[in-house]
């Protein structure tokens, strides 16, 4: 009697378990199915779909042979020397030229990068370049060789602005060029990286 209620009781203990078992993975089934079809109805861009997508990939790569982020720290296939092999086009302009300089200033003195191609709305003079790592890096004028070098019409109002950005600069009134670089100088910037900026690194 003992030994048939304690098959009993495994017996009950087993299909209790079964029962669990069956039930965890309807559930897990039935979660898949609303996420997947909730995923499919939604927007391309919906935040909800979009978090699904980044956590299932997350999930295989996790899960993958290899660590998405090994190649990170992988030694490259073609070394690359900062120093011999890089030339750092940098855009700026009048009413910001600062910037240039602080950003200099702001970079490791152990960084490797030393050749700078330095653009802008005006070009700078003898003792008024930018200086880094006690190397003079004139500034060059990218609109006028873009209006030198690309047919633009003399009624573009872009010419206009320029024009009266250099005329205030010629004249040394450095309040109205200030005022004019900040009131427009973002619409110059259309014509700084045009056919120009690879005609002048061509000659650096």
């Amino acid at each position: 009697m003992l030994r048939l209620l304690g098959r009993r009781r495994c017996g009950c203990a087993l299909g209790s378990t079964r029962v669990h078992l069956r039930y965890g993975l309807y559930t897990i089934l039935a979660a898949a199915v609303f996420f997947f079809t909730l995923s499919t109805l939604l927007p391309y861009d919906s935040s909800f779909r979009q978090a699904v997508r980044f956590n299932l990939e997350r999930l295989w790569r996790a899960a993958g042979p290899q660590s998405y982020e090994r190649w990170v720290f992988a030694p490259p296939a073609f070394p690359v020397d900062l120093g011999e092999d890089v030339l750092i086009v940098a855009k700026t302009g009048y009413g910001t030229r600062h910037r240039m300089k602080t950003s200099f200033e702001a970079l490791s003195p152990r960084s490797e990068l030393r050749d700078f191609f330095l653009i802008a709305d005006y070009a700078s003079k003898p003792g008024d370049h930018l200086v880094y790592r006690g190397e003079e890096l004139p500034v060059h004028d990218a609109v006028q060789e873009t209006l030198n070098h690309v047919p633009v019409s003399e009624d573009n109002p872009r010419v206009g602005q320029y024009q009266s950005l250099i005329d205030a600069i010629r004249v040394g009134d450095e309040e109205l060029a200030l005022r004019l670089s900040k009131k427009f100088g973002w619409e110059l910037d259309a014509m700084k990286v045009s056919h120009p900026c690879s005609l002048q690194c061509s000659h650096h």
